[in-house]
């Protein structure tokens, strides 16, 4: 067994942004309270107007000991943030990337929640009106006619529940409004043929007592980058539907129920994936010039489907919330795993996935020095998962990459020869159940009239049931020579199965001390758990024999410690957020380099940084904003094994985690006459230079960037209508979302290529 060590490689210092938190701030997850009101959009410098419900109660953001992050569905619209990719580079400590809408990865403060298999956990939560969303390849749906947005950075397992190691993410749509008809249309249009149409109506039934709303959207555009093996065939384009519906009934005043039945359909073409160390025949390797790829059965096709029941009664000090979720996804993703034009590898996966789930929850505050918070909640997920990657054994024959002939038959003696297959399809499917019940409270304690107490528990069971099986397939009727068992090994029709119980129980600590009326310093201790779960390696020994191994991913622990302060700038009356943490890693989960390992367990890692956010009104027509994240990750145990090589990622940097990053914005509006006033918003996002493996290759790392966005129109005042011009990406940075891929385990490494600059008009009526 080969042992190799990779050198401990720095990013280049430089720094990166992130946006403070404008308008509307509510930093809970799934259990914020689910009829929560927005506030009124907060000035700058007003930090007391903030309202965040982050443990279940109403309370100043600066009274909440975590590190929390919200966009108001205000801000969203004035910013047109639409892409989690823009979100995350206005939030310190959060990257995102979205290869396809399926393929997602979430970082918080350098810890990743990768694209999940069947079987795998988020190490990351993502709640859409307090349902669990978060399987990715259903966690991505269309920001539109959203309440607010939030994000909890920092292990959220207490209060956030499962999934939420290392932070969570909710999304609260609007829900229908019992007494105000509104109707709001909106369509843009621009470069790249892309247009979009969104349509919102709201609208009582019974006066306070009944509401209905309706939000629809169309979107569409054409891929930005040619595929030359294909002429005419655009990739990374853009083809969406989505629909929601929305009822609320209020019987009696201190008794709310909203149902919400929501859909979503992408049907996007190919993603670039172009080979960087292999140029197709006619191209190059550059990650942003035209690719080659082999068009051959790549396609995109993904629903999801969802209802969800809130209901909250509140009886004097008491107030009781039900969450109640169904979700489904359907998946089918084609794609070519070798970015080149040469017929060598094939990709497809398809995926179904049903989850139900339902939550309890109680409060108790009246007004005094103690208040409680506990609750319960279950759920249940079903997913069937199937992975086919086919592979051309004429040219594995004939040793690609390093030569490009395929060999299609061999000489065995006497004139004979055995003809060779130009396609064997291994396919892996597996069927996962995992039934998770947890049990949970908080209580808040005043010891004293400027300190306060956050003591949370919670006790997780989970239960996990798998099973897999293998098979392999040829397309032209030719036995397999190089790989007679596939690439993923040959069940031979057998079905193996496996199971494991996953407890973990997760406290929570923290300490806030009000400094001044207008200052808050807090300190906490938390514990966060990423499940565990089980895998079963099916392999052949012999051609004739077969070995199904099952193993564990351990559960991965998290300890954080962090120390804040918050409130408003004793001098300049803007609002500042600021936060050291500290994180230490046991059975670290983290990607292989090898793309058949799937997620292994690193050992032991740590990770420790500084965020900083201020946001500043200068004038009532000028506002400011910007903010900082330093991060330092480090594998401080990691041996990966692929095939018999062990490589020693000891003292290597986490992959997608940027030591500097910050960003900054201006929100300028200034009216023109009493009917109309004119407004320009900006905002420029950078990132220093990261790593999209462990292995930390210079040849597959991002070197630092920024991006620039800009937009100016005229609206009435009121917002009753608004035409604007925007540009996206505006300088046109060159900047790729992730390299390496599959293509990487068989000697073919591939760049996905991000957006390129985008422009466009804009147009809005509300009534």
């Amino acid at each position: 067994m080969k042992i190799i060590k990779t050198p401990y490689r720095r990013n280049a210092f430089s720094a990166s942004v992130s946006l403070a938190a404008l308008g509307l701030a509510c930093a809970a997850h799934a259990q914020a309270p689910a009829t929560a009101q927005p506030a009124p959009a907060a000035q700058t410098g007003d930090v007391e107007a903030i309202v965040v419900t982050a443990q279940f109660r109403e309370q100043a953001a600066k009274d909440v000991p975590m590190a929390i992050k919200a966009f108001s569905g205000q801000t969203l619209e004035r910013f047109d943030l639409r892409s989690w990719e823009d979100i995350a580079s206005l939030t310190p400590g959060v990257l995102i990337q979205q290869q396809n809408d399926s393929s997602p990865s979430y970082v918080v403060r350098g810890i990743e929640a990768p694209t999940a298999d069947a079987a795998s956990e988020p190490g990351i939560s993502i709640f859409v009106n307090g349902v669990d969303s978060s399987r990715t390849k259903g966690s991505l749906t269309e920001l539109f006619d959203i309440d607010r947005l939030e994000i909890a950075r920092g292990p959220q397992s207490t209060l956030f529940g499962r999934g939420a190691a290392v932070g969570a993410f909710a999304i609260h749509t609007r829900m229908a409004d019992l007494n105000q008809s509104e109707a709001q249309f909106e369509g843009e249009v621009g470069n790249y043929k892309a247009y979009s149409a969104t349509a919102i109506l709201n609208a009582p039934l019974v006066d306070d007592k009944l509401a209905a709303r309706v939000a629809v959207r169309r979107r569409e555009r054409e891929g930005y980058a040619e595929n030359l093996a294909d002429p005419g065939h655009k990739l990374n384009d853009d083809d969406l539907w989505a629909g929601r519906v929305s009822l609320r009934w209020r019987p009696v005043e201190d008794l709310t129920f909203d149902l919400v039945g929501a859909y979503q359909r992408d049907q996007d073409g190919d993603t670039v994936a172009k080979a960087i160390a292999l140029p197709s025949p006619g191209g190059d390797t550059s990650a942003f010039s035209d690719a080659a790829q082999n068009p051959m059965e790549n396609r995109f096709d993904r629903e999801v489907s969802s209802l969800t029941l809130l209901g909250e009664w509140r009886k004097g000090d008491w107030t009781i919330n039900s969450v109640t979720g169904w979700r489904k996804i359907d998946f089918d993703n084609g794609w070519d795993p070798d970015g080149t034009s040469y017929k060598f590898l094939y990709g497809r996966e398809d995926q179904r996935e049903e989850s139900a789930s339902q939550e309890i929850r109680f409060a108790f505050d009246d007004g005094g020095r103690v208040r409680t918070q506990f609750g319960g909640s279950w759920f249940r997920d079903v997913v069937h998962d199937g992975l086919t990657l086919g592979v051309n054994e004429q040219y594995l024959v004939g040793g690609f990459p390093a030569k490009l002939t395929p060999v299609p038959a061999i000489p065995v003696g006497g004139g004979v020869v055995i003809p060779v297959s130009e396609r064997i399809d291994s396919l892996k499917r597996i069927d996962s159940k995992r039934v998770s019940a947890s049990l949970y409270g908080n209580v808040s304690f005043d010891l004293t009239p400027r300190l306060t107490a956050e003591l949370g528990v919670r006790q997780n069971w989970d239960d996990a049931d798998l099973a897999a099986s293998t098979s392999v397939k040829s397309r032209d009727g030719r036995a397999p020579i190089a790989v007679p068992n596939g690439l993923l090994g040959n069940s031979r029709g057998k079905v193996f199965t496996t199971s494991g119980q996953f407890d973990y129980f997760t406290p929570r600590l923290a300490l806030v001390f009000k400094a001044t009326p207008d200052v808050n310093l807090y300190g906490s201790i938390a514990k966060g758990v990423r499940g565990g779960y089980p895998q079963i390696n099916i392999t052949n020994p012999t051609p004739s024999t077969v070995l199904a191994t099952p193993t564990t991913v351990k559960a991965e622990t998290i300890w954080s410690y962090e120390l804040g302060a918050k409130g408003r700038a004793p001098i300049t009356g803007g609002s500042f957020d600021v936060s050291a943490f500290y994180y230490d890693y046991t059975n670290f989960q983290t990607l292989s380099l090898d793309i058949t390992q799937g997620t292994v367990n690193a050992g032991s890692a740590k990770a420790w940084g500084v965020e900083a956010s201020y946001d500043q009104r200068l004038t009532d027509t000028l506002r400011l904003f910007a903010g900082y994240n330093f991060l330092h990750t480090e594998y401080e145990q990691f041996r990966d094994k692929v095939g018999s090589t062990v490589y020693d990622l000891s003292g290597n940097r986490f992959r997608l985690a940027p030591e500097n990053t910050f960003s900054v914005g201006a929100d300028y509006t200034q009216p023109i006459s009493a009917t109309l006033e004119g407004y320009v918003r900006g905002t420029y996002a950078y990132r220093s230079a990261y790593f999209f493996n462990s292995d930390n290759l210079p040849s597959e790392q991002q070197k630092a960037f920024g991006l620039l966005n800009l937009r100016a129109g005229l609206a009435a005042p009121g917002g009753r209508w608004s035409v604007e011009a925007y540009g996206a990406n505006l300088l046109d940075k060159d900047w790729v979302r992730d390299m390496g891929n599959a293509g990487k385990s068989f000697g073919v490494p591939t760049a996905i290529r991000a957006d390129p600059r985008f422009v466009g008009v804009r147009l809005t009526v509300r009534r």
